[in-house]
């Protein structure tokens, strides 16, 4: 019988994968990160600038909290599966196109990855040096498939600079400018869609549409999904976990700060009650070197449901715990020390293998 079989974001969890970390080099001006974390990165952003080597401290720590994640899961009676334990040099790899680029850890493997009943759909990636990072969960995947569960890959994109949809970044972001080289590789736009664009909500998938790369993607997950009705919304550069999460059936967390109104969701969703975080529960002051920040503050909306009450939260962000508690939820505060510079928190961490429950519409 198939290990894998999930079908939302709140049912009983059983078994999950936590992302690891290993030392990190950024690449210097890599287009597709800049228009990956548009809406996050700042033009003077250190990053985008040149290589960078994230300090030991982080990487360090944030082991260490991954493990302090772990071990929380697995008292709460959570199976958790980690990623290869193989911890790299730093390398480089160049593709046949002429990217070059620094090997990426299975961190945020909500990224690459969907879970839908019993299928592993690896997405097509958003990010140049992002392309080999699920090779880790290989042995992971293998695994699963010989249970039962069926694997598909999307096609892998060239990601030359004409790949690249440009409109949704020129449209929030006017001053920004990109250097486009045309080569002998273009074949114009390719699909590029993240796992983590997708919110499940049993039969029905909301998913976050921003440009003409999401839709290529969002046309080949819907022939890899038939059974699933598609919801679109466009509220963000490509992620929405941290925007908005579903906690149980009828109740949504979501950043007020971006999802302002019920017209910006989707009309199966607009009935369903909105748990608003505002500034007021986003306290700054919890979180470390602001100019390094790939994930804007709104990441402690980045929750795991462990099942319809229990929720794994940020100890730091007392706000969004006491929100929860208001709100009939048990928060289980974790530590998460560098959350932003890391570019996720537990939602993002962590792959959903197996939820007990069945494939029901909640969005009826």
């Amino acid at each position: 019988m198939s290990l894998v079989k999930s079908f939302t974001e709140w049912q009983p969890l059983e078994e999950v994968i936590v992302g690891s970390i290993f030392q990190v080099r950024t690449s210097a001006s890599d287009l597709s990160f800049r228009l990956f974390f548009n809406d996050n990165l700042q033009m003077n952003y250190v990053f985008a600038d040149k290589e960078f080597d994230l300090p030991n401290r982080f990487v360090e720590e944030g082991e260490e909290d991954l493990e302090e994640f772990a071990s929380v899961l697995r008292r709460e009676g959570v199976i958790v599966r980690r990623p290869s334990p193989t911890k790299p040099a730093l390398s480089t790899f160049t593709t046949p196109y002429g990217t070059k680029g620094y090997l990426t850890p299975p961190l945020n493997i909500r990224d690459q990855t969907l879970i839908y009943g019993n299928k592993i759909i690896e997405t097509p990636p958003l990010v140049r040096t992002r392309v080999y990072e699920n090779d880790f969960l290989k042995p992971l995947f293998y695994e699963y498939m010989r249970s039962g569960a069926t694997w598909f890959s999307a096609p892998r994109p060239i990601m030359t600079d004409m790949s690249f949809d440009y409109s949704y970044v020129l449209r929030v972001s006017p001053e920004r400018t990109f250097d486009k080289n045309e080569t002998p590789f273009d074949i114009g736009f390719e699909m590029m869609l993240d796992g983590a664009q997708c919110m499940r909500f049993g039969q029905d998938i909301v998913i976050n549409v921003a440009n003409e790369n999401h839709r290529l993607g969002y046309n080949w997950l819907r022939n890899v999904l038939p059974e699933a009705r598609f919801h679109e919304i466009c509220i963000t550069d490509s992620h929405i976990d941290g925007r908005l999460v579903p906690l149980r059936p009828g109740k949504l967390l979501v950043d007020a700060r971006f999802v302002t109104t019920r017209d910006m969701l989707p009309e199966a969703l607009r009935k369903w009650d909105m748990i608003p975080v505002t500034a007021e529960e986003l306290d700054t002051s919890t979180y470390e070197h602001e100019n390094m920040a790939l994930a804007s503050i709104g990441v402690d909306i980045n929750v795991l449901s462990i099942d319809e009450n229990r929720v794994v939260v940020n100890k730091a962000a007392k706000g969004v715990i006491r929100l929860l508690e208001n709100h009939g939820f048990t928060p289980i505060p974790v530590t998460f020390r560098h959350r932003r510079i890391l570019g996720g928190a537990f939602h993002c961490v962590s792959l959903d293998v197996r939820r007990r429950g069945e494939c029901e519409r909640f969005l009826d």
